[in-house]
């Protein structure tokens, strides 16, 4: 059963606490967590410990965590390596899946690293307001039991998009919550410049920022981007106003993505870098 899941998690950083508290809602327990912040720091929470500050977690120690049928992993991919490296025995003796959150493209090394796990590469969308999540997952090439159980899991936390191939994982991940972001933050600036030219009242930016939220959600009609003008423009009327002008605001768009996307290449440029000066170093006699 979904329920009698065994999952761990690694790091405690906003993902990994927004993980914490969607597992408690789902499960009405808390997940065990190893993170730095709990070793060798002498602060923080001890093992077994609940921290105020880390609802639905509790810390662990790393062979605990590791241990688990299920490792979520809420730190960069080479951090992942760096830490299953110097803790081979921990890794290595259980057999799952291992959820892959980070951005950066995974370590060639992990494979080998993790032998008896199931690499699968996740988007965690973390929806405001909410205890939930949407999923983004690459799909592994062997749909194996382990990976039927680790979506079912997924599911649990929230609704789920699959994608084959690391190729339209890498192309589609900049469109979850790196573009939402963008989004949210050029409309509120609109909408507050906009009101303060209209002379409008401070408070209605607010109230006009959780009315333009709702109304991009789509939960009131069930259609995608492309087709909405069909569903909600009127000939004539405001939206179709509003429509005239698109082209620039597409065109900012289109030049945001353009900058995550560069960027997300120039750092999986410099990830690549790193690992190759640090695997000579590995294999330089000393």
């Amino acid at each position: 059963m979904i329920f009698d899941l065994q999952v761990g998690l690694i790091g405690v950083g906003r993902l990994g606490q927004a993980i914490g508290r969607s597992f408690e809602y789902a499960y009405d327990r808390r997940l065990s967590v190893w993170s730095r912040r709990f070793a060798g720091n002498g602060g923080g929470a001890g093992e077994g410990e609940f921290d105020y500050k880390y609802p639905g977690l509790v810390s662990a120690t790393l062979p605990y965590v590791a241990d688990h049928e299920f490792l979520i992993c809420a730190i960069p991919n080479w951090a992942l390596a760096g830490v299953a490296h110097a803790h081979l025995h921990s890794f290595q003796r259980s057999s799952g899946l291992v959820f892959l959150t980070g951005a950066d493209t995974p370590h060639p090394e992990l494979a080998t690293l993790l032998p008896n796990r199931t690499l699968v590469r996740v988007v965690p969308v973390i929806l405001p307001g909410r205890s939930q999540f949407f999923f983004l997952a690459c799909q592994p090439q062997a749909k194996s039991e382990i990976w039927r159980k680790g979506l079912a899991f997924l599911n649990t936390l929230g609704s789920v998009i699959t994608v084959e191939g690391d190729e339209a994982f890498e192309e589609l991940m900049i469109f979850t919550s790196p573009l939402a972001t963008v989004i949210r933050v050029a409309l509120a600036t609109a909408i507050a410049e906009f009101l303060e030219a209209r002379h409008a009242n401070r408070r209605w930016q607010r109230i006009a920022e959780v009315i333009a939220a709702h109304s991009l959600s789509g939960h009131d009609f069930p259609i995608g981007l492309s087709n909405c003008v069909d569903h909600i423009a009127t000939p004539g009327g405001i939206t179709e106003a509003g429509l005239s002008e698109s082209q620039a605001l597409s065109q900012g768009v289109l030049a945001a993505l353009h900058a995550m996307r560069n960027r997300a290449d120039a750092l999986g440029k410099v990830v690549t870098e790193i690992q190759t000066q640090t695997d000579l170093v590995r294999r330089t006699p000393r």
